[in-house]
């Protein structure tokens, strides 16, 4: 294990070594799963096998994707910590208080149960018999401008570990029932530092390093993986109407490639008439 602290300990080789933690060994026992039904447990991690559909690893079903694509914004709930809505006049934070009667009994919560609505709108998903939900994990300075995993909007390089935890719990629990995580990295509005329709060249503070692959980048990517990668079944969404260039593309694509232990599904959303192009983009990169 490699366990390191300080400056850019998670990224570009920093950080000091910390003992005794680091060089640790050991190991563990996987046992048959007991799992059942729609749990995604009962059936092992989603894999692409070059054909149309992805397969479960374990029980060889084939996948037949199937959901909302909205809200965009499903993050932006009241009861996860340090969250709030950069526009509350016209896009206020969610409570999803009308689901709250579909939370059952022996369903998670936190905070002395917080998250009801939340919880409740997925088992309302599966209910219906859907298998996939999307949402943005990253929006300041886009339509909603209420989701982000730092401890402040502009804290880039600082992650909110409480609210994150909370995700987790909420992304665990549609593991659990059967539910897809459609994870969209980012929006449109603040992929680069492209500005308008024409994309002119300018500066959007929200970006992450600009739209390049940096530091910010990097460190985004590599805790989602981190925190979330276990999940038996997402992909990563290189964005929502994506302008990045195919450079920044292809950079961004090698880098969660080579990051994910899981090699979890990558793909990307194509913005308005530029179909073609992105097309021969991940045509390029091979992995959309």
């Amino acid at each position: 294990m490699s366990f390191t602290r300080g400056r850019n300990a998670a990224i570009e080789g920093g950080g000091q070594k910390l003992a005794p933690f680091d060089g640790a060994r050991g190991s563990f026992t996987v046992g048959v799963s007991d799992k059942t039904g729609r749990d995604f447990r009962a059936h092992g991690r989603l894999q692409y096998v070059g054909k149309h559909h992805l397969q479960f690893a374990g029980s060889k079903q084939y996948f037949l994707k199937a959901g909302p694509d909205a809200p965009e914004t499903l993050l932006a709930y009241a009861d996860f910590d340090n969250t709030r809505a950069g526009k509350p006049d016209t896009v206020p934070l969610k409570t999803w208080a009308p689901h709250v009667g579909d939370w059952k009994a022996g369903d998670p919560t936190w905070r002395d149960g917080k998250g009801k609505g939340l919880i409740g709108a997925l088992n309302y998903l599966a209910r219906k018999g859907v298998n996939a939900f999307s949402f943005l994990t990253y929006n300041a300075g886009g339509d909603g401008d209420n989701v982000w995993p730092f401890v402040e909007r502009e804290a880039k390089l600082h992650y909110d570990c409480s609210k994150l935890d909370q995700w987790g719990i909420v992304f665990d629990h549609a593991t659990a029932i059967g539910l897809y995580l459609h994870v969209k990295l980012q929006e449109n509005e603040l992929d680069d530092n492209r500005l308008g329709p024409e994309r002119k060249p300018g500066v959007v503070p929200e970006s992450l390093d600009g739209g390049a692959l940096g530091i910010e980048r990097k460190l985004y990517g590599r805790e989602l993986i981190a925190r979330f990668g276990h999940a038996l079944a997402l992909n990563w969404n290189i964005g929502e109407e994506n302008t990045q260039s195919t450079d920044e593309i292809r950079d961004m694509v090698t880098f969660l490639r080579a990051t994910d232990p899981y090699q979890h599904h990558i793909v990307i959303h194509t913005f308005r008439d530029s179909r073609t192009r992105c097309i021969d983009r991940c045509w390029e990169t091979k992995h959309c």
